[in-house]
């Protein structure tokens, strides 16, 4: 692994969340994927399973953010970072591609 080295990673999160407060001590741990098309699957998923005839939900399902993140710089005191304080941590730049309607 490179140590001076971000990646992009994508995820998502139930409701609607502003960006300032997104990553602040907020218990998300993931999950997290390489790519856009991956989260958007995730998030579909779980519109599909919530459909399953022995696991309807009563009320519409919430809508899902699809997010995209980007880490700072992969070195030694940022995974001691992300340890000790969390995710937030080793965000350099969020981004809520698309709220996804779980109505469709």
């Amino acid at each position: 692994m490179s140590s001076d080295q971000s990646h992009t990673f994508y995820t998502f999160v139930v409701g609607k969340h502003d960006a300032g407060d997104r990553w602040h001590n907020d218990g998300h741990d993931g999950p997290f994927f390489e790519t856009e098309g991956e989260a958007r699957e995730a998030i579909l998923d779980f519109f599909d399973f919530r459909k399953v005839e022995d696991k309807v939900e009563d009320g519409p399902p919430p809508p899902m953010q699809l997010e995209k993140i980007v880490t700072v710089p992969v070195t030694r005191e940022a995974l001691l970072a992300l340890l000790n304080d969390g995710v937030g941590a080793i965000v350099q730049h969020y981004e809520t591609i698309e709220t996804i309607d779980g109505g469709r």
